[in-house]
């Protein structure tokens, strides 16, 4: 139960239960190619995100970026109240987004009741707008909670949650797959830094991540130089940049991921309205 508005760039929820039914959260690690931000008003969620697992409170604030592989999960059944935005990066200001660090996943704001009023304001905006006018809003409001995270930012105001590691191996990978994603980097390479076989590393991925460490790599590539093209980069150049060592090879692997090809990447927009799934959260 809850409100929900959804267009083409924008999907707003607010999900209410008084018990939360465990199996409908038993999902595996997804993917969006959009953004996504959870903030939690109430339960005992945690949350899994590229290898890392997050315990969230009341008033933690989730930050997804496309291409990241997660989920929420439950360990045991009680109350739960969310609220729950996806959104294409160009309905806010793009320096905002990019200025928030790329491993900074939780925000805890405890004691911030700016960004808790938006929420509420949010609320009060379902209850006496709809349509476009209520898009309008919601868009505002999204935008209004991205220049308070760069406030926190610049006032140092911000406590990260603690996280804790789904493995040690997997947290290693992911990291040197990280700092080296747009070199030469190869699953041997991968397994040799981390003194395992191959045959370990893939049944790693697989358990944790639900995605063997081939495709995982490919797909990091790929949403990175969709990135890079959305941005202003030609494909050749996005294509040099992403890790691949050919055009070739590239095109067709972006052709099969996305659907379409790098050169027409600008001509699909993210159609957040399509995707019913997103409110499964």
């Amino acid at each position: 139960m809850g409100n929900t508005y959804k267009d083409s760039s924008i999907y707003f929820n607010l999900h209410t239960s008084e018990m939360v039914d465990l199996e409908r959260f038993r999902n595996e690690p997804h993917t969006h190619d959009v953004c996504e931000v959870l903030f939690l008003k109430k339960g005992n969620p945690k949350y899994f995100v590229e290898g890392k697992n997050y315990k969230l409170r009341k008033n933690s604030l989730v930050i997804s970026r496309a291409g990241d592989r997660h989920k929420i999960y439950f360990d045991e059944p009680g109350p739960y109240i969310r609220y729950n935005i996806l959104f294409d990066e160009k309905c806010i200001p793009f320096d905002l987004f990019t200025k928030i660090p790329a491993k900074l996943d939780i925000i805890n704001f405890d004691g911030n009741s700016i960004v808790s009023d938006l929420f509420k304001r949010a609320d009060y905006y379902f209850e006496h707008f709809e349509g476009e006018k209520l898009g309008k809003l919601l868009v505002g409001i999204t935008e209004e909670l991205f220049f308070n995270i760069s406030i926190a930012l610049d006032e140092n105001a911000i406590a990260d949650c603690e996280s804790a590691s789904s493995n040690p191996v997997i947290t290693a990978a992911l990291g040197f797959i990280e700092e080296n994603l747009t070199s030469n980097l190869s699953i041997d390479t991968i397994c040799e830094k981390l003194y395992i076989t191959k045959s370990h590393l893939h049944h790693l991925f697989t358990n944790h991540l639900q995605i063997s460490p081939k495709k995982y790599i490919l797909s990091k590539r790929l949403n990175l130089a969709k990135r890079a093209i959305r941005a202003g980069l030609k494909p050749i150049e996005a294509c040099m940049q992403s890790g691949f060592s050919d055009y070739s090879t590239f095109y067709r692997d972006y052709k099969n991921f996305f659907g379409h090809s790098p050169s027409r990447e600008l001509d699909f927009e993210p159609d957040i309205s399509k995707a019913d799934f997103y409110s499964s959260l």
